[in-house]
């Protein structure tokens, strides 16, 4: 297997990308064709019907959260042109008629959740009449009466999983409401249910029947199939190929405006920018010359941008796939949705080529193995439950192409287009959406307002572009040489924010700095952390108290200590303190695997670690021989809180930091 990687490897990049077409032509053949026994059956109706995974996981998170709305799927449509609205009634009945899963709801039975579908009843339009105010005041309450419905809970249990409402404007204009569960819905479905409104519409509206051909199969049948293909073999080859790559994988910690709250809020914001056509014809000349897809391309960029902001080289982006590889699929409303966990070694300091090349093989390998569920994956990986952040990945990352006109027809005496509505929340931490129009490239940053601020995720936005242009403009650049930074920003970082216009002495040590910072304006602050802070006074003194402790401990210059302490005031605390000291200190994500800690504790051959109280249990277990010390032992307290004569020099060594490491251990 490995002869055959490697002779792939060394194709040229024409002869690659015409290899995975075929190849993946012929995976698309046999998923559309599939043998007799791997057909997907009509189920019978009176029998138990299972959840798919997707669903499952969903029911049950919503069963934790209390049915918190960040699944519920807001689409505004307005509708310009005299309307009928029973043949609009009429049309969204039949819609709900010929997909179940639209009346469906989702029942606990014997212990475990189960489908029910109910008979079809006719949908009768909620109206609201708003031709009374005048625009703007018509504008502001269309946004209002979105937000309300979109706020509104779904019983999965009790149903109906689908609200639909009509705001009329005029004689010619009104906006449909339509809310859906994601339980019932995707993307995907979406477009489904747009083009079978206009078509049964525009059908009902002039006395004909619907041209829509019966529905093969439903959701329910694959939601059965699902569940009956994925045991034994299958299941273990997809289970074996996600153990290996998502092995001992790190938690990405994004810098971020605000303190994580210890419930995930899903509150949540968006924010657009919109980039050239030449820098979107730029992009796909790149992706194409180096056998990528513009998809590999964007996503690679998206990572090194994770890079500056996180200082991470081992990153993990989820990303959606349809999950509809089989053709009767393709005309199904329903919850196919799966998502990709894409995991990138950033480590080595590659070039964005050598990078690009990496993640185009994290990408083929996924979706080779994308019939798994990510509920699957969660499931054998077992995160620690943790109800601030989602499982597995906090960052999210797509390519949507733009859709097309929802009125394909001029002569239509109709005209339907999407109702631009604010978003209120947000998923995961951080989801980026690039858009491909005919004319430019978009890039849509969705974010949780609780972790970041708006001014934040602009100028995130801002230097993803400029990450971009630097890419296709020196693809050979290594990952620490692109350029991010605006003219505006360097000018803050070199000038506005230096207070220091002379060049730094090479003398110069962080102490030295900090000391000097101590001595001109004490009481000014140091440190702040969430609501906390600390003076240059209160910090210089606790932190000479604590190096005094350390050398107390047998702690020397030019010795290695580990900080292992949660993120906030006390790590900054026991950096300065180990400085103080004359030691360099060992960083230690207290998220990071036993196995990770446990070899760069021996590694850097440590004299101890430094930690706290909540941590000493976790780190017992991997210190071994090496000395805990806890920095908020009331012992430190009682130590001389005076100035330290003896500093560090320059050229003393400051820290140690271990990256991924490509073979697999720490470097």
């Amino acid at each position: 297997m490995k002869d055959v990687d490697a002779r792939i490897a060394n194709l040229s990049p024409e002869k690659r990308a015409l290899l995975e077409r075929l190849v993946n032509r012929e995976r698309l053949a046999d998923t559309q064709r599939g043998s007799a026994g791997d057909a997907i059956s009509v189920l019978p109706r009176k029998s138990k019907i299972m959840l798919s995974y997707a669903q499952e996981r969903l029911w049950f998170v919503n069963q934790i959260e209390g049915g918190q709305t960040p699944y519920n799927n807001l689409l505004p449509l307005r509708l310009q042109g005299r309307l009928e609205v029973r043949a609009l009634e009429r049309a969204l009945s039949e819609i709900i008629a010929r997909h179940e899963i639209l009346r469906t709801t989702f029942p606990m039975v014997d212990g475990t959740p189960e489908q029910c579908i109910h008979d079809p009843l006719p949908c009768t339009l909620v109206c609201t009449d708003l031709r009374h105010l005048h625009l703007n005041a018509q504008d502001e309450k269309v946004l209002e009466l979105a937000d309300a419905q979109t706020a509104q809970r779904f019983a999965l249990v009790d149903g109906p999983l689908i609200r639909s409402s009509l705001l009329i404007l005029d004689d010619t204009e009104s906006v449909l409401l339509l809310t859906l569960h994601h339980i019932v819905t995707d993307e995907w479905s979406t477009d489904i249910l747009i083009r079978e409104l206009i078509t049964l519409y525009h059908s009902f509206a002039n006395g004909l029947p619907s041209p829509l051909p019966a529905l093969p199969i439903q959701y329910a049948d694959y939601a059965a199939w699902q569940r009956g293909r994925l045991q034994g073999e299958v299941l273990r080859r997809q289970l074996d190929y996600w153990r290996e790559k998502l092995a001992d994988a790190e938690t990405l910690r994004l810098s971020t405006d605000h303190a994580r709250p210890s419930l995930q809020s899903f509150a949540g914001a968006r924010i657009n920018r919109i980039m050239s056509r030449q820098l979107k014809e730029q992009v796909k000349a790149l992706a194409r010359s180096a056998g990528a897809t513009p998809f590999m391309l964007l996503l690679t960029a998206f990572v090194v941008l994770l890079r500056h902001y996180s200082g991470q080289e081992d990153i993990l982006v989820g990303s959606p796939v349809a999950g509809r590889g089989r053709k009767e699929l393709e005309g199904l409303i329903g919850f196919f949705v799966n998502t990709l966990v894409l995991r990138t070694d950033l480590s080595g300091n590659p070039t964005f080529s050598e990078l690009l090349e990496r993640v185009r093989q994290v990408v083929l390998g996924a979706y080779s193995h994308q019939d798994i569920p990510f509920e699957k994956l969660v499931d054998e990986f077992k995160p620690v439950r943790d109800l601030s952040r989602n499982a597995l990945f906090q960052v999210a990352f797509s390519v949507l192409n733009a859709p097309e006109s929802l009125s394909n027809s001029a002569s239509q005496s109709l005209r339907i287009s999407l109702v631009p509505v604010a978003l209120r929340t947000a998923r995961c931490d951080l989801e980026c959406n690039v858009l491909e129009t005919a004319d430019n490239l978009g890039a849509r940053l969705v974010y949780n307002t609780d972790l970041f601020d708006a001014s934040t995720i602009s100028r995130m936005l801002e230097h993803y572009e400029r990450l971009l242009h630097a890419v296709v403009a020196a693809p050979e650049s290594r990952v620490d040489e692109l350029d991010l930074l605006t003219a505006e920003e360097r000018q803050q970082l070199l000038v506005q924010w230096n207070p220091y216009p002379d060049p730094r002495q090479p003398s110069d040590t962080v102490l030295a700095r900090f000391h000097a910072c101590a001595l001109r304006d004490p009481e000014a602050v140091a440190a702040e952390y969430g609501e906390r802070r600390l003076s240059y006074a209160d910090l210089d003194a606790q932190t000479n108290a604590l190096a005094r402790y350390l050398m107390a401990q047998g702690v020397t210059p030019g010795d290695r200590v580990g900080v292992c302490v949660e993120r906030g005031l006390l790590f900054v605390q026991a950096v300065l303190a180990v400085w103080k000291a004359g030691a360099a200190y060992l960083p230690l994500d207290p998220a990071y695997p036993q196995s990770r800690l446990r070899f760069m504790l021996q590694d850097a051959q440590v004299v101890c670690v430094l930690t706290q109280a909540s941590l000493v249990e976790r780190m017992r277990t991997v210190a071994g021989d090496q000395r805990l010390l806890d920095i908020t032992s009331a012992t430190v307290a009682g130590f001389a809180q005076d100035e330290i004569p003896d500093k560090p020099e320059a050229h003393d060594l400051a820290y140690m930091i271990y990256t991924s490491g490509s073979t697999g251990d720490p470097k």
